[in-house]
């Protein structure tokens, strides 16, 4: 299963959640909306976080292809000269 896929569950599972409890909350309008302004921010921290660590991933990723190039870039350049 891809990384993506498991974030797009979790967001719709938290989506989903959220509509179910706002549906069947006990609570007045004014302590309601006040839960939504709160899951929201707490869902766009989550999602920030994730975004850094993707970022990150994809930046380390990088490096180790440009070190692993510079390696082989000698060899390669004999072989191709020979």
């Amino acid at each position: 299963m891809s990384t993506g896929k498991v974030i797009l569950g979790l967001i719709a599972g938290g989506c989903i959640g959220a509509i179910a409890g706002i549906l069947l909350a006990p609570d007045s309008g004014n302590a309601t909306r006040q839960k939504i302004v709160d899951h929201t921010s707490d869902l766009k921290s989550l999602l920030s976080d994730w975004a850094t660590d993707f970022v990150d991933s994809l930046t380390s990723a990088d490096d180790s292809m440009i070190t692993d190039q510079r390696a082989y870039a000698p060899e390669m350049k004999l072989n191709t000269m020979g």
